[in-house]
């Protein structure tokens, strides 16, 4: 992922989410199934029902595509338009607008793979964007794959499903517990923060170390080499505002893991929140 993406879930054309599956949910939940598609060349569509029922909602997304995608569903307050979101998506390291409330949604997936998370949805207007850019850096949402959202009903807050582990997020570090194993983990990712935050966990690379991860994201240069983390299996939880929770399924490999939030405190000019302590390491395994 690069910090250039203000809602960004991974760096351009890295982090794909490593098989995740369905985190359970009752049958009587609502459902958002989303698909992204790469119609043609410089074209990305993501196609998803035009409204859901409020309360908790079980996403899916299908990565059709040749591309890392993934589905960040963002609440907008007031009138603003689908161009305002995809320029506050594409813009360079800058904070998530006071507008524009990061909402979960479906992680990163690989092509021919889906992610899923289930959460609970207010009322409102949404859209469903996707964050993620190709190795140009050109962004899918600015490509078409933003589509608007109508969530309907009155507010209704449900349980999630019960989760083998919970990982907490706040000002500015993650709370991981020690009982996180190989294979797969059904994780309750919580922001109890007030600003927002997103939770991506990459493998370090054999022979690397956390600080070899500091000095890489703190490099304005090209990259000389391998990087140190391995973007490709990582996984996480997408980007929440504060208050806010989802369960996902994680599935990890044996090794060591660096857990990152990209993402900057809404309406700061400030660095992304790496740079402030959201950049730990976790041993698996």
């Amino acid at each position: 992922m690069s910090s250039r993406s203000v809602l960004s879930v991974a760096m351009a054309a890295t982090v794909a989410s490593f098989g995740l599956t369905a985190c359970g949910g009752s049958p009587s939940n609502a459902t958002l199934s989303m698909k992204t598609t790469e119609p043609s060349a410089g074209k990305v569509a993501i196609s998803a029902p035009d409204s859901v029922k409020a309360g908790l909602v079980q996403v899916s997304l299908k990565n059709a595509g040749k591309q890392l995608h993934d589905a960040l569903l963002v609440r907008v307050d007031g009138n603003h338009s689908q161009q305002e979101l995809v320029d506050a998506v594409s813009s360079q390291d800058a904070p998530p607008p006071e507008w524009a409330h990061l909402s979960g949604g479906a992680f990163t997936a690989a092509p021919g793979q889906s992610s899923t998370a289930t959460l609970n949805l207010a009322p409102g207007s949404y859209y469903v964007v996707d964050t993620q850019s190709d190795d140009n850096d050109n962004s899918f949402a600015k490509a078409g794959a933003i589509r608007p959202l109508r969530v309907t009903g009155s507010a209704s807050t449900s349980a999630l499903p019960e989760a083998s582990a919970t990982i907490t997020a706040q000002e500015y570090s993650f709370d991981i517990p020690t009982n996180l194993k190989v294979g797969a983990n059904t994780i309750r990712f919580q922001n109890n923060g007030k600003q927002p935050h997103l939770l991506v966990a990459a493998p370090i690379a054999e022979g690397k170390t956390l600080a070899d991860v500091k000095a890489s994201f703190a490099s304005n240069g090209p990259p000389t080499g391998p990087p140190p983390v391995d973007f490709e299996k990582a996984t996480g939880g997408q980007g929440l505002d504060g208050g806010g929770s989802l369960v996902t399924t994680m599935n990890f490999q044996k090794g060591t893991y660096a857990f990152i939030c990209f993402l900057s405190d809404r309406g700061a000019a400030g660095p992304p929140h790496f740079k402030l302590g959201m950049l730990q390491e976790v041993k698996v395994g």
